[in-house]
């Protein structure tokens, strides 16, 4: 009954998430001919629309546009699309058509150290959300899950408290958050009285925070509920962590879901755990080399998502920035016609520690930094804890007067978070380089925890 009172809500506001999840579910295990040969005509309608309405493409794409789509060989030829252009030429990207779809800006997290807005519309929102079920449903077909979210919330941090529209959203969706952002003992007991209480079907969680959480239970030796499946995001999922949390929820399965704000959720494993399945009904993912070739079975390329719903901005071949490793196996024994990656290799995120021990999650940096204060003044930033009261902000600024300010607003919930007395540096900078391994390091922690 939720479900159909879920639907049918977003259905009035034209989104038909709904019947988008059941074209999902009616592909899911179908022959994967079937479903490649549909991804390449979405994908030949997208490059003649882009041929057509998208003046950054009309010149690379005139050819295809010639051959009446013919030739999607073609597509290969093009270059990718990185960040720094997306942020550049966003009016290029732009569909001129886009007002006929009711499209608006979004904001990407920022995950990259690089944050960047977006446009999109109402439909590519219900496939995005479609997709999101999808995922979900890969722990039981029965939706909405019962849900608590182990997630960050800037209400809780700047207000104290959630608006009546989110508790009403929540309640319908069975939905129940708790803010991630900052973590010490008594929180995460209180966390676990609430699972307890709560009894999720399904626990979603940063990755860090969850791992934090799985090790403080374990450490209590305290009993919490178990629930259908953890899944976890927004950070890569290690073994050892897949491990602690697994065990610390009663042996329950762990699944890893792979994303991003601007092309929606891209991969996630399953109880085989034989990878992560590959979204190929939304998205065409390509993982390629520094030649822009395809990678092998068992070898390591770079992330490339070509976003096949979204027509008031198209990103094709954008780059996300992460590496992953093809897998071995063409198909997993679940039976999903859903292609495989076997690891996904992303950035590193270090958790702060204040001096009593509570932990704060990277994630509430590249929140508040990226999505809530983003004016678009900041080309790349990375936070360093130097000491339990001292913050070192890294940035490098696009409008240095826009970003000065925009300081007051971010000082605000970084102290709530990390105290008043926390003192917070600037460093301006000409660069902010990756690891060696080509990760980037957007929150360092120098504490010797």
């Amino acid at each position: 009954m939720r479900k159909v009172i879920i639907t049918g809500l977003l259905k009035s506001q034209g989104k038909d998430v709904g019947a988008e999840y059941e074209n999902l579910k009616q592909l899911e295990f179908a022959d994967y001919d079937l479903v490649k040969k549909r991804q390449e005509e979405k994908l030949r309608d997208l490059l003649l629309h882009c041929a057509k309405y998208v003046p950054y493409y009309k010149s690379s794409l005139k050819a295809f546009l010639e051959s009446e789509g013919k030739d999607l060989s073609l597509f290969y030829s093009l270059p990718a699309l990185t960040k720094k252009e997306l942020k550049e030429h966003k009016d290029l990207l732009t569909s001129t058509d886009c007002h006929e779809r009711a499209c608006y800006k979004n904001f990407s997290g920022g995950s990259t150290g690089v944050p960047v807005a977006f446009v999109q519309d109402k439909h590519s929102w219900s496939v995005t959300i479609a997709q999101k079920w999808l995922f979900y449903s890969f722990l039981s077909d029965t939706l909405p899950l019962k849900n608590i979210k182990l997630w960050g919330s800037d209400r809780d941090v700047m207000q104290g408290s959630l608006g009546w529209k989110a508790q009403l959203k929540n309640l319908l969706y069975k939905r129940k958050v708790l803010n991630a952002f900052a973590m010490d003992e008594d929180k995460m007991r209180q966390f676990v009285k609430e699972i307890n209480a709560f009894k999720p079907e399904l626990i979603e969680a940063y990755v860090e925070p969850a791992a934090a959480l799985a090790r403080f239970i374990l450490k209590e030796g305290i009993s919490v509920h178990k629930p259908l499946g953890v899944m976890t995001s927004a950070g890569t999922l290690y073994p050892d962590m897949k491990d602690v949390i697994c065990k610390a929820f009663g042996d329950c399965p762990v699944l890893d879901k792979y994303g991003s704000r601007e092309v929606g959720d891209i991969a996630c494993s399953c109880k085989e755990n034989s990878g992560l399945h590959l979204n190929c009904f939304s998205l065409f993912v390509e993982i390629l080399d520094e030649n822009m070739r395809e990678v092998k079975a068992g070898e390591i390329g770079k992330v490339y998502v070509t976003t096949l719903d979204n027509y008031s901005m198209p990103l094709l071949r954008y780059e996300l920035g992460d590496m992953a490793r093809v897998a071995k196996e063409k198909k997993c024994s679940c039976g999903r016609s859903m292609p495989l990656v076997s690891e996904i290799l992303g950035r590193e995120m270090n958790m702060f520690v204040k001096r009593d021990g509570t932990l704060v999650s990277g994630e509430f940096f590249i929140h508040f930094f990226s999505s809530v204060y983003n004016d678009d003044s900041v080309q790349r930033f990375q936070v360093v804890q130097k000491d339990y009261e001292e913050l070192l902000i890294r940035v490098v600024l696009k409008d240095k007067e826009a970003f000065e300010k925009a300081k007051p607003k971010l000082l605000l919930p970084i102290r709530k978070i990390m105290g008043e007395s926390c003192r917070i540096d600037f460093e301006e900078c000409e660069d902010i380089p990756p690891l060696k391994s080509g990760k980037f390091l957007y929150t360092v922690c120098e504490i010797d925890k």
